[in-house]
């Protein structure tokens, strides 16, 4: 077998630079990259591996945001959606937003067991329900459609989950040039997973993930461009608010190794030595 020899590409790539083109604004979850000529299969390559060694990624999204914000509720029959602001909650300012959106004086109360970190909501004027399409269920801590009972003439319902304000566990990194192969499938219709990057920092840090050894055969035969999303799990685009990411994308080309052509001086030499011999076989053809 002909021995390969393997030239290795790299691009250092940002979501500040100049050449990145933002598709979802401060978001800066979906975004471009043209890059004329970034790779060209030849006949001279074998194969092309591809692997993402470094990236650092800002945790500057927040725990509740425009995917999970929203409560969709029914009070004494009339129906009431309420939006939170988009930050990062703990159990104590969550109390305080829920009672400062609904209005103690509307008879709303909510409290914390901090034992089993579930909340108990009341009204003490009428019955109500909290539907199952509200984005912040699993948040508050409870997923299908629920409604209140009396307890001590009361209107209460006890949540059957724990809150969870974590913030989310990991990042999917989706490149579609590069995930041909269709290495990982999330929840969401789609195979473009290139990299399932995990979370390991607090909020307002940032994520420096380092894999070296990693590397994936790339099917693609040409690129000049690539588009980078960073996304949760269902597929929905994450807010960086303005924070940029890095990246560092490195293909490893096989190519064959070609046995080197003779040099000028070489094949010049060559035809000077034979024009030499065929005038001496003239002329002793002559004598």
């Amino acid at each position: 077998m002909t021995d390969l020899i393997v030239d290795t590409k790299t691009y250092n790539l940002s979501t500040r630079s100049g050449s990145c083109i933002l598709l979802n604004g401060d978001y800066k979850s979906n975004v471009q990259f043209d890059i004329p000529d970034m790779i060209y299969k030849d006949d001279t390559i074998e194969y092309i591996q591809y692997s993402i060694p470094y990236c650092i990624i800002p945790v500057s999204f927040y725990t509740i945001n425009n995917t999970n914000n929203v409560l969709h509720l029914v009070l004494n029959g009339q129906d009431i959606t309420i939006t939170f602001e988009n930050g990062n909650y703990n159990a104590s300012y969550f109390m305080t937003q829920f009672k400062s959106l609904l209005g103690t004086s509307n008879g709303w109360g909510i409290t914390l067991d901090t034992i089993n970190s579930k909340f108990t909501i009341t009204n003490q004027y009428y019955s109500f329900s909290l539907y199952g399409d509200s984005s912040i269920d699993y948040v508050m801590g409870f997923s299908d459609t629920c409604s209140s009972t009396l307890v001590n003439s009361i209107n209460t319902l006890a949540l059957v989950r724990p809150y969870n304000f974590l913030p989310l566990p990991h990042i999917c990194l989706r490149c579609p040039q590069l995930s041909n192969s269709g290495n990982m499938k999330g929840n969401v219709n789609t195979a473009d997973i290139t990299l399932s990057i995990p979370n390991n920092s607090k909020p307002n840090g940032q994520i420096v993930y380092e894999n070296i050894y990693s590397k994936t055969l790339l099917k693609a035969e040409r690129i000049e461009r690539l588009n980078i999303q960073l996304t949760d799990d269902d597929g929905n685009f994450i807010d960086y608010n303005g924070i940029s990411s890095f990246f560092n994308i490195q293909f490893d080309i096989f190519r064959k190794n070609l046995e080197k052509p003779p040099a000028f001086s070489e094949i010049q030499s060559l035809v000077n030595t034979m024009l030499v011999e065929k005038h001496h076989f003239l002329f002793n053809g002559k004598v």
